[in-house]
């Protein structure tokens, strides 16, 4: 049973693992145009934006357009 189990298990956690990538990539993104993609892509919210791409023209863009589709 227990292998059953970590079957199951597996695929969540190669899916969080694949997340937390993500989430390191965009955080160390250095490109503007790169991350407001990222921005878009992997739905990240404006928490997950690093303070030196929050002045981008690209990134406050995609959080304005994201934002105003959530409203």
């Amino acid at each position: 049973m227990a292998i059953d189990q970590t079957k199951e298990i597996s695929p969540n956690i190669n899916e969080l693992l694949k997340y937390m990538e993500e989430v390191e990539d965009f955080k160390h993104c250095e490109d503007e145009v790169r991350a407001a993609s990222m921005l878009e892509t992997f739905g990240f919210s404006l928490d997950h934006v690093p303070g030196h791409l929050l002045k981008s023209k690209e990134v406050n863009a995609n959080i304005r357009s994201l934002f105003l589709l959530c409203n």
